[in-house]
């Protein structure tokens, strides 16, 4: 884990930071403690009205006049089982447009959520990585950044040990990989 030792304010209590990562930081520790992507709404779930197929979603609660979606990813409970995460490529309306991997289908009734966006940042300790700049930006509201400490995943495996055999690993005490602690 890589702490955090300079922020630069954002405004309306954002703070942003550079980071250097391998791939987009998986794990934020605060004070030792993971912290979760900001996301919209905070802590509940949106429920869709319609869909088409893999492609788009209706709800009447949004209102892409209020807050445009583009860019931003959907976290979306397709069925029972599957939640998929997929980035939003056109919001108009009250349709959200996305690419999805799956073939799964979506319907009406279903729960999802919005994140990987800066404006989903309104309560303490929430961040988003914008990967095209490498910066961390985390909501510290009132509070100074300075009085935390803040760490990240710098990188994606502590460990890569591909390719070899028989290796024995004691006492060992691996934390904060975006992908894996040993490889």
């Amino acid at each position: 884990a890589e702490e955090i030792s300079s922020w630069t304010d954002n405004g309306s209590g954002i703070y942003y930071a550079s980071l250097t990562v391998e791939s987009f930081p998986n794990i934020i520790l605060i004070d030792e403690v993971n912290t979760p992507m900001g996301r919209f709404p905070d802590s509940t779930y949106l429920i869709l009205d319609s869909s088409v197929g893999t492609t788009s979603i209706t709800d009447s609660e949004l209102n892409s006049a209020v807050t445009d979606w583009d860019g931003a990813e959907l976290v979306i409970r397709k069925n029972r089982w599957i939640t998929d995460r997929c980035r939003i490529t056109d919001h108009t309306n009250q349709t959200l447009t996305y690419t999805t991997l799956t073939t799964y289908t979506t319907s009406a009734g279903y729960g999802y959520f919005i994140q990987d966006d800066i404006r989903t940042l309104t309560r303490f300790g929430e961040w988003y990585f914008d990967d095209a700049t490498n910066r961390l930006y985390m909501y510290f509201g009132a509070e100074n950044p300075a009085a935390y400490s803040v760490k990240y995943a710098a990188l994606n495996n502590n460990i890569n040990a591909i390719s070899y055999d028989y290796l024995m690993f004691e006492n060992l005490d691996l934390y904060v990989a975006n992908f894996a602690s040993v490889n």
